[in-house]
C-alpha cells in the first residue's frame, strides 16, 4: 500500500490596526511558499486593502529577498512599505508571538485527519487573538514596535 506523503500546510497572516478592532488577512496553502506565491498573496492583500498603505513586517526568508521579489516590491512602493527584520530573531517578530500563542491553544496536540482540520484550528485561533484587540496589540509592544 502506497502511503500518500502530507505536505505542510504554510500560512501567512496580515494584522492591521483599525481601532477599534484589529483586522486580518489570512492565507494558507499546502507546500512552502516561494517568491510566485508570496506575489500571489501581496496581490491578495493589495484587493483586499483597497486603496490603503500597508507596512509589511518581514524576516529573511529566501523568497522575501529573491531578486523577483525585489523587482516586484519595487513597483508596489506607492501601496506597500517593507520593513525588514533580521534572518531569525523571534524576539522582536510579533507573528511568532502570534503563532506561538496559538500553538499552544488552538493547535496543541492537533491530530486532524486532514490539513483542512488544521487550518480550521489556525483560523480559530488567529480570530481569538485579535478578539479584543489587546492581546495582539500586547505582540506588537513585547516586540518593542509601536504604530
Amino acid at each position: 500500500m502506497a502511503r500518500r506523503r502530507l505536505r505542510a500546510k504554510s500560512a501567512r497572516s496580515v494584522w492591521r490596526s483599525s481601532r477599534p478592532r484589529w483586522e486580518r488577512f489570512f492565507q494558507t496553502r499546502v507546500g512552502t511558499y516561494r517568491t510566485d506565491s508570496l506575489i500571489g498573496f501581496l496581490r491578495h492583500l493589495r484587493r483586499h486593502f483597497r486603496r490603503q498603505r500597508v507596512i509589511l513586517l518581514w524576516d529573511g526568508r529566501p523568497g522575501h529577498q529573491s531578486a523577483g521579489m525585489r523587482t516586484y516590491l519595487t513597483g508596489q512602493r506607492h501601496w506597500l512599505t517593507v520593513e525588514r527584520l533580521p534572518g531569525y530573531a523571534p524576539d522582536v517578530n510579533p507573528v511568532e508571538a502570534v503563532f506561538g500563542n496559538v500553538k499552544g491553544r488552538e493547535l496543541a496536540n492537533h491530530c486532524g485527519p486532514a490539513l483542512t482540520t488544521l487550518a480550521t484550528a489556525l483560523r480559530t485561533g488567529l480570530g481569538r487573538v485579535g478578539r479584543p484587540p489587546h492581546l495582539a496589540q500586547a505582540f506588537v509592544r513585547r516586540a518593542g514596535l509601536a504604530w
